[in-house]
């Protein structure tokens, strides 16, 4: 079993104070004063580590790294500072390619100019090596290992340290991951487990930062077709935070690259396009979002060719009746930019026929609410929409609206709200606005964050559409006083106080 991630780092901590010299080791600026004193700050991050734990001596050391490279600090004498920074970014934060970065950054400094002390070449040099069996690349961590031990010799002598060393070199031969390894490809998983919980819970910024950790480098010693397939379902993630976050351009472009990676750059072309891997079962629902929210840019984008290509794949990937009556979602949105209500209605029949085979009826009753809003999209008028069919298919759906179920009945009150008001029932309008607006204050209490903020721009929405409505119907009073609308505008409204 592998030690755990924090506990690595307090032991790599250990190793990096007993190579800091008594006399400190210190960074000067351009003018010649001392700037930092590096054993002072490895004795913090250990103070903070056995006091606070491993985050609190992460971000303490992140800080104080950042102000360095910012203010032109780093030098030849930082190697200490990197050694630990590199080994903090593999064991708390998980991200291997990232340490490796920084790993490599240090060398090219200390190679650059002359160290206080020979053994933070060293130093870096394993942490360096660590980095490189976490991403698979065993060859590359023998040599940066083998050619540390002679300095880590002199340096320790016999300690365990150094015979620990010696014994994972002869796993990374093996090709074999060690006590103080874990798999890139592990972690990466584990980072998109966390992007998913994100996106459940609809923290936006979370999902981005977390599919970003698992996007693995091209030089990673994985397969290909393992880093391709990885890289697609993050891309998938961070796509839809991209689209739900209002960023439509950038959603298209990482979604695209998703796509690009995992099935070739003229994927869109192939009439049966494959991918560089099989896509496993637990992989499958990722990718039907990838190709589903790729063809939602598209149709927005007016990029038909590029919807039509995206669609089948994410048919031929949905892992469930809910999955495949969503993306025949998206291709009823392009029958309605056609104006085919007969096709419109065959997608819907398909959808409500799986969804009740499946004892789905939540989602049948979701399925023709979207046929009555379909059909009100495709008139020529507003006074053309059929009214009542759009009221008695929003209650029919609203009556399935409880907790585990497809119908969000904020969602529905909310589209209801919004047809109603534009064909000029603005009296039920201002009910289904209101009703939507009760829905969304009742989930305010366990809001934070990007999820708040999501709140908070979908409150605005709804309360400009109720404020309309109300203006709008109170337009239409005797004492209204209204200005020609082309001029900018409205009614004056004049109200009697009563007697």
């Amino acid at each position: 079993m592998r030690r755990g991630r924090a506990t690595l780092w307090g032991w790599a901590l250990s190793l990096a104070l007993m190579a800091v010299p008594a006399v400190g080791q210190t960074l000067t600026g351009a003018d010649g004063n001392v700037e930092l004193d590096v054993s002072a700050v490895a004795t913090e991050v250990m103070r903070l580590y056995n006091s606070e734990g491993g985050d609190a001596s992460f971000r303490y050391l992140d800080a104080t790294m950042r102000d360095a490279r910012g203010k032109g600090w780093l030098d030849a004498n930082s190697g200490v500072l990197f050694a630990m920074y590199t080994d903090a970014l593999r064991n708390l934060r998980l991200n291997p390619a990232y340490a490796l970065r920084v790993a490599d950054e240090g060398l090219a400094l200390i190679r650059a100019g002359h160290p206080q002390d020979p053994r933070d070449a060293m130093l870096l040099e394993v942490s360096r090596a660590y980095a490189l069996a976490d991403l698979g690349r065993f060859e590359d961590a023998v040599e940066a290992g083998t050619l540390a031990m002679p300095a880590m010799r002199d340096a320790f002598g016999t300690d365990k340290t150094t015979d620990d060393l010696a014994s994972y070199i002869a796993e990374w031969k093996a090709g074999h991951w060690t006590a103080f390894n874990t798999s890139a490809l592990d972690m990466a998983r584990k980072a998109l487990d966390r992007a998913e919980a994100a996106m459940d819970r609809s923290d936006n910024a979370a999902v981005l930062s977390e599919a970003a950790r698992a996007i693995l480098p091209p030089g990673s010693g994985f397969g290909a077709g393992d880093v391709a397939l990885l890289t697609a379902e993050a891309r998938s993630l961070s796509g839809r935070a991209l689209y739900l976050m209002r960023r439509p351009e950038d959603a298209k472009a990482v979604l695209l690259a998703g796509a690009e990676t995992l099935f070739g750059p003229d994927w869109f072309r192939k009439a049966d396009p494959q991918p560089l891997v099989p896509v496993p079962d637990a992989a499958r629902e990722r990718i039907t979002q990838l190709y589903y929210w790729l063809a939602r840019t598209a149709i927005d984008s007016g990029d038909r060719a590029l919807a039509e290509a995206a669609l089948p794949l994410a048919e031929r990937y949905a892992p469930d009746s809910d999955w495949q009556g969503t993306v025949l979602f998206g291709w009823m949105q392009l029958a309605v930019v056609d104006g085919d209500r007969a096709r419109v209605d065959r997608l819907i029949d398909r959808v409500v026929t799986a969804a009740r085979a499946d004892n789905r009826e939540d989602f049948a009753r979701l399925a023709e609410f979207y046929r009555a809003t379909s059909h009100a999209s495709i008139m020529p008028t507003w006074d053309a929409v059929d009214v009542v069919e759009l009221v008695r298919t929003a209650r029919a759906a609203l009556d399935y609206a409880v907790p585990g179920s497809s119908v969000d009945g904020g969602f529905v009150e909310g589209e209801l709200a919004s047809f109603l008001v534009q064909t000029g029932n603005l009296g039920m309008g201002i009910e289904a606005s209101r009703a939507a607006i009760m829905e969304e204050m009742m989930r305010r209490g366990s809001q934070t964050g990007p999820e708040a903020a999501a709140h908070a721009t979908r409150m605005r929405s709804l309360a400009e559409m109720h404020l309309y409505a109300a203006h709008a119907l109170d337009s239409r009073r005797p004492e209204a006083v209204c200005f020609d609308k082309d001029d900018g505008r409205g009614c004056v409204i004049f109200v009697m106080p009563r007697e």
